[in-house]
């Protein structure tokens, strides 16, 4: 089965519901997850399925970290992108993580970011 979806993380509704949109606007297969611990049941679920992974860093629940760290447990190889408005944030040596991405979103530049992950697929 190919990895061809986009699992995008994030607990402000709003965000989630934009980035959802931006990327099924652009044919990208995505799934959605409201918290963390879901955005982690998802990809437990539909691993197989899923090759990118787009996650908020200050969520109420569980921080991104939190999720990346579990998510990692899961498949240490799997691509993460990291949003987060916070300009201190700097995980990237730290996780496996594999970018950060600093809101507000320039959408040209995110466009670009999440190409990259799928070229060739």
């Amino acid at each position: 089965m190919s990895k061809s979806k986009i699992l995008v993380i994030d607990d402000d509704e709003e965000q989630l519901m934009i980035l959802n949109l931006y990327l099924k606007k652009h044919k990208y297969n995505v799934e959605t997850a409201s918290n963390g611990a879901l955005g982690i049941d998802t990809f437990s679920k539909k691993q197989n399925e899923i090759g990118l992974i787009i996650t908020d860093f200050h969520m109420e629940k569980m921080t991104g970290e939190e999720v990346i760290n579990a998510i990692h447990k899961i498949d240490p190889n799997i691509p993460i992108l990291l949003l987060t408005g916070d300009k201190k944030v700097n995980l990237e040596d730290k996780n496996n993580l594999r970018q950060i991405v600093n809101k507000p979103l320039n959408f040209f530049t995110f466009k670009k970011i999440v190409n990259h992950y799928f070229e060739g697929n």
